[in-house]
């Protein structure tokens, strides 16, 4: 079973854009799948079913949480995520909005998928900035 989920972790991180993002980064193929395994290991020995659920129910896309995030809201999604459409993050803001949540939307332009926020941040370090200096 944990082999399972090494191997659906690795699937993930593919759509994720890591691999994209190591090759980028100079790694071959061999040390790319091979960073990846350790990362997806990693992962497998710290999440099980029960995270995944309660990760799957704190989404924000569940329409029943909705009305209950009162704290503002960056939604920061890339162009080429290939795991949230770039196309629901203005619809889910704009619903958020007439909830009464303080939230904003902000596209960037990435090659790294759905890790692009986070491989890079610099592309949208001045956003957060601003939004935490707005922040209460």
């Amino acid at each position: 079973m944990f082999e399972e989920l090494i191997d659906a972790r690795m699937e993930t991180l593919g759509k994720y854009g890591l691999g994209t993002y190591l090759a980028s980064q100079g790694h071959d193929l061999e040390a790319t799948a091979t960073i990846i395994r350790e990362r997806a290991t990693v992962w497998a020995g710290q999440f099980d079913a029960n995270s995944l659920w309660i990760l799957y129910q704190a989404g924000i896309g569940s329409k029943a949480n909705v009305p209950a995030i009162k704290a503002p809201l960056l939604n920061v999604l890339a162009r080429t995520d290939s795991v949230v459409d770039v196309a629901l993050g203005q619809p889910t803001v704009d619903e958020l909005v007439a909830n009464g949540c303080d939230a904003t939307f902000l596209e960037i332009d990435t090659e790294y998928g759905h890790a692009g926020p986070m491989l890079d941040a610099h592309l949208w370090a001045d956003d957060l900035k601003a939004f935490l200096d707005g922040a209460p």
